[in-house]
């Protein structure tokens, strides 16, 4: 379920509808600006930074300079999981891995939170 109802089908007129609405209605485009990276990122995030932000830009997300500290917060949390999944807390790892499904849906960097954004998949 949506956040207001089932997902409407992919490709279907309703969809379609409320994506233009959605663009139209905030302005925002597809292609947007490209984040800084927040000064707090330790420098050992800089690969998983730059790896989120092209794939995101390439998914359509359409990204602002303001949207640089969720992204952050999705990085830091990506490293925090790794960690902990290599010092063999598999505790701490399912947390980050709970916090990173919640980063995820919140910067469009899953399926659903994009169908949500009305972002439509390009077929390549």
């Amino acid at each position: 379920m949506g956040q207001r109802g089932p997902i409407a089908a992919f490709g279907s007129v309703r969809s379609e509808r409320a994506r233009k609405a959605k663009l139209k209605s905030n302005g925002a485009t597809p292609q947007g600006s490209t984040p800084e990276r927040p000064s707090w990122l330790p420098e050992d995030a800089a690969a998983v930074w730059d790896a989120v932000v092209c794939d995101l830009q390439a998914a359509g997300v359409p990204l602002q300079r303001i949207d640089g500290h969720s992204v952050g917060m999705f990085v830091l949390t990506v490293l925090e999981t790794q960690k902990a999944a290599a010092l063999g807390s598999t505790k701490m790892a399912a947390r980050f891995g709970r916090d990173l499904i919640q980063w995820a849906n919140a910067i469009g960097a899953t399926p659903a939170a994009r169908l949500r954004m009305g972002i439509r998949a390009e077929p390549e």
